[in-house]
């Protein structure tokens, strides 16, 4: 279950850029222990929950923010 967008974290090599943060349903955020990926990694969305206005304005945003980050944070790969 997604539960954060454009998130940085603190990888292996540095900080890291991730598209979603995750848990697993219906457990929820166990031992912090949360999944990071892309865009490209979603193959199919099984269900789409809720969404307003607020998402839709930050999807027309969303690209120039992430060009906007610094030069440190690197875009995750998984």
């Amino acid at each position: 279950m997604i539960i954060g967008r454009g998130v940085v974290t603190n990888g292996d090599e540095g900080k890291e850029f991730f598209d979603y943060v995750a848990c697993l349903y219906p457990a929820g955020i166990f031992n912090e222990q949360m999944i990071y990926f892309n865009q490209e990694n979603i193959d199919h969305c099984f269900f789409k929950g809720f969404s307003d206005e607020e998402e839709a304005a930050f999807d027309e945003v969303y690209p120039s923010l992430v060009a906007k980050l610094p030069e440190d944070v690197k875009r995750g790969e998984v």
